[in-house]
């Protein structure tokens, strides 16, 4: 019997432990014109609005590590998910405005535009003190997508019609 006791014991603490992170929700109130930071799977209520907003994806990091020479594009893409009375819109973000990928630093939603601000953590070098033409680059630890952070700011849109 006690075997069974501390077999359901452990499973259930395996339960509880194999809970993902997107099982989990930031239920903070956030204001127009005021920088928000969120995690992955993170989600913020802008009540002014009347949705929420939530960071659901980092789609690509192609941004060059500090100190470093790169070529090509370089920029953060990340997804984010409104939830107005249970109707989902997802759009995407990025660092720079990309029209082939379809995404750029601002989405317009209703009144209100959406600005990215920044996608943390910037790719590093493993060694700093080793020339840029010499340098090895880290690829993501395995834990930097879900510590990336994404900042951006909701503005009202100017909706007033133009006066005499």
């Amino acid at each position: 019997m006690k075997n069974l006791s501390y077999c359901t014991l452990c499973f259930c603490l395996m339960l509880a432990l194999s809970c993902k992170k997107d099982d989990l929700q930031l239920a903070n109130n956030i204001n127009a014109s005021e920088e928000v930071a969120l995690e992955l799977f993170q989600q913020a209520n802008f009540k002014e609005g009347n949705f929420s907003i939530k960071f659901t994806q980092l789609i690509e990091d192609t941004r060059c590590p500090i100190g470093a020479q790169c070529y090509g594009v370089e920029l953060a893409r990340v997804r984010m998910t409104i939830n107005e009375n249970g109707l989902l819109s997802e759009f995407d973000l990025c660092t720079d405005d990309l029209p082939d990928l379809k995404a750029s630093e601002k989405f317009t939603y209703g009144n209100y535009e959406i600005k990215l601000q920044n996608v943390l953590p910037y790719p590093t070098e493993i060694n700093e003190s080793t020339p840029a033409s010499e340098a090895v680059y880290e690829c993501p630890p395995t834990n930097y997508i879900t510590e990336t952070q994404v900042s951006f700011v909701i503005t009202p849109l100017n909706t007033s019609i133009g006066s005499n």
